[in-house]
């Protein structure tokens, strides 16, 4: 494979001898693409020093925290929790009740309700075709 590079005004190719693709997952796959590029580089396996490293969304973080030399384990572990936040279990059941109720019982106006009350433009016929009409 060869690869361009990818510096402004530079044309110059090199041959790729190794690649890693990482693919996407949100931020669960951020977390297990990151424990596994950690775990193979404390056996001595580094994803980072291939020539050639492409991610898809999760895989594209992992891709340049790997590209860098980053600290993988810094994405494979939740952020610290900015408050303490605390959930009143007995009010649970109220609030779920509330947010199920509906707002408005009457009927609903369509996107087409401003709309003026014309009737629609005549469409003109295609001309017969010999290969269309039988």
């Amino acid at each position: 494979m060869i690869a361009r590079s990818q510096s402004p005004g530079s044309e110059a190719e090199e041959t790729v001898e190794s690649a890693v693709v990482l693919g996407p997952g949100g931020p669960v796959g951020t977390a297990w693409l990151a424990g596994l590029a950690a775990g193979l580089r404390r056996e001595g396996v580094d994803l980072g020093a291939a020539d050639l490293i492409v991610g898809t969304s999760a895989g594209a973080i992992v891709g340049a925290v790997l590209a860098c030399g980053g600290d993988l384990d810094r994405l494979t572990t939740l952020p610290a929790p900015e408050n303490d936040i605390r959930i009143d279990q007995d009010k649970l059941p109220q609030v779920f009740a509330a947010s199920a109720t509906p707002v408005s019982t009457g009927p609903k106006p369509s996107a087409g309700s401003a709309a003026s009350p014309s009737p629609p433009p005549p469409v003109p016929r295609r001309p017969p075709s010999p290969e269309c009409d039988s």
